[in-house]
């Protein structure tokens, strides 16, 4: 017989669907079941005010979508549509430009972060292999699972043509772009070709360098004055 579900204050509204607890839910196992506690949990302390209600307002952008289709099927002017679309819709290209920049950078960081994580995992899975009490059902578990990371590794392993290391890095380099910058803003005045000799001459001086800034009569990486060289 199931269970009655508990009793439930007001602000059923509050949830984007009906709760109801059934004997169906102690059927689910694995993630489906972890999942639905969670979100039943939820559930129960949004409706009894222990937890605030999401809110449930839509999107600006799919509210102007649902009006905007509406329209089409009314036949109704689009005029007060317009500054909204506009806005919502300028220069797409510049934004997802910009958009996968960031998420790009934010995934490199959460890559570094992931592998560091599992690399302290591993290692501490890893060391327990050494213990001289492992069953025979434990041994068999870690040597399956390395056989399949090892294979995993191997597939994903892939040679990297890296010529220059050194030019590679200063591409990336934002502090040397910007000791660059800042060289370079002192000679304004001068014409477009002169400019342009300072910076190839700028870019021999850090090759030979190495200090990824402009070198000076100061010592190496100081750009604090005009370089010899150019002078």
């Amino acid at each position: 017989m199931a269970n009655k579900p508990p009793q439930i204050g007001l602000g059923e509204d509050s949830v984007p669907f009906k709760f109801e607890q059934t004997d169906l839910a102690n059927m689910l196992t694995g993630a489906a079941r972890v999942m639905n506690d969670l979100v039943t949990r939820h559930m129960i302390d949004v409706l009894s005010g222990q937890e605030q209600a999401p809110s449930m307002e839509p999107d600006a952008s799919l509210t102007v979508l649902n009006s905007l289709v509406q329209a089409f099927s009314s036949g109704e002017t689009l005029d007060r549509l317009k500054p909204d679309i506009d806005r919502l819709t300028m220069a797409q290209d510049d934004r997802m430009l910009l958009v996968n920049s960031l998420t790009t950078q934010h995934s490199l960081i959460r890559m570094a972060r992931l592998m560091m994580a599992r690399d302290r995992l591993e290692r501490f899975m890893l060391a327990s292999v050494e213990r001289s009490d492992l069953t025979p059902s434990e041994a068999l578990l870690f040597l399956k699972m390395i056989q399949t990371d090892m294979s995993e590794i191997q597939d994903h392993i892939k040679p990297t043509a890296i010529k220059d290391s050194k030019g590679l890095v200063d591409k990336v380099d934002h502090a040397q772009k910007k000791a660059i910058a800042t060289t370079l803003s002192r000679y304004d005045n001068t014409s477009p070709q002169g400019r342009e000799i300072i910076r190839k001459v700028i870019h021999g001086l850090l090759k030979r360098d190495g200090s990824g800034k402009p070198p000076s009569s100061s010592g190496p990486g100081d750009s604090s004055k005009i370089p010899k060289d150019l002078e």
